[in-house]
């Protein structure tokens, strides 16, 4: 498992995602959907946290600065940006010392986060099983054609 940075890397994906294309062209396809499904998920749960929790939160939600990214290799979550300035939607999610419009510093480790690294955390074991399912998917159809 990945650490606090959020990036999760599994070991031999790289070659079992080039081995999948030589038998299907389809497979980096339904990767690339699961990866838009899990950051969609993830994105959609952590801005219900944020308008749940009010204020300076729920302005953020509102801004929709927390934004679901995915290509065929990867999954991500995008706090902040040009709208958000990046300071609203960063200062929601993980506190502030200094400033008081953001709510406590919650450290830049595990515990990290308000909204969105809690739904990442939350969500672990659903994301790891969407990427089961879409795996094993391909691997029987490959099975299957022979």
């Amino acid at each position: 498992m990945g650490d606090f940075n959020g990036k999760t890397e599994i070991d031999g994906l790289r070659e079992l995602r080039r081995e999948l294309r030589r038998y299907s062209r389809e497979a980096p396809r339904e990767i690339q959907k699961a990866n838009k499904s899990v950051a969609e998920t993830v994105s959609a749960k952590a801005l219900g946290k944020m308008r749940a929790l009010g204020g300076v939160h729920a302005h953020v939600a509102r801004m929709k600065s927390i934004r679901p990214r995915a290509g065929q290799a990867w999954a991500g979550i995008t706090i902040g940006g040009r709208a958000a300035k990046h300071g609203p939607a960063l200062g929601a999610e993980f506190g502030a010392l200094q400033y008081p419009q953001f709510p406590s510093w919650r450290g830049n480790q595990e515990g990290a986060g308000y909204a969105v690294w809690p739904t990442i955390r939350e969500e672990q074991d659903r994301i790891r099983e969407t990427y089961v399912d879409v795996l094993q998917d391909a691997l029987n159809r490959i099975d299957t054609r022979g």
